[in-house]
């Protein structure tokens, strides 16, 4: 071999790398290193830390949501009030969309507040793989919301909602019990 044979080899193998870990990262994920956006991020880890608490509740409602919450994966949450970045969280709201074949279930306008949840599918009318939710306040802020694993969607509005996040309302009314 020569040196230019192995050198576009080696090129390959760079590209090839750095591609890889590039489309490894969500397309949210630059999102969280941005210094006008606020982050919340929760893991699998301590999902399922959550869940093995031995924490008993009166309420049974409380106990089957710390139930499911061992199958989530990952909570994912972005806020800004800038216009650029704003703009930046709607594009990549509507390429994942597109990219991942999600459902809208749900699209709500308050005023300027638009709010839009979408999920992967509903085969089973209560579980999904993802859920997907932007609210847009043109006059104020934009958050965009991404929770996966395997999601009950009555726990997910709960969740979302003891989170204190914009649009919970919305969604607990959806499918909160």
């Amino acid at each position: 071999m020569n040196k230019l044979n192995i050198m576009k080899i080696i090129n390959t193998l760079l590209l090839l790398f750095i591609s890889s870990s590039i489309f490894s990262q969500g397309i949210f994920d630059r999102f969280s290193e941005m210094d006008k956006v606020s982050t919340i991020v929760i893991n699998q880890k301590m999902f399922r830390m959550l869940a093995e608490m031995n924490i008993q509740s009166n309420k049974s409602s409380e106990n089957i949501l710390l139930d499911h919450v061992k199958n989530l994966k990952i909570l994912k949450v972005y806020k800004t009030t800038d216009i650029k970045v704003s703009k930046l969280m709607i594009i990549d709201f509507h390429k994942h969309i597109k990219i991942n074949n999600l459902e809208e279930i749900m699209q709500e306008q308050i005023n300027s507040k638009i709010i839009k949840i979408f999920v992967d599918s509903l085969s089973d009318r209560q579980y999904v793989n993802e859920l997907l939710m932007l609210v847009n306040d043109e006059s104020s802020e934009t958050l965009l919301l991404s929770l996966t694993g395997n999601i009950n969607l009555v726990t997910a509005s709960n969740i979302i909602k003891g989170l204190g996040i914009t649009g919970a309302n919305q969604l607990q009314e959806a499918f909160g019990k």
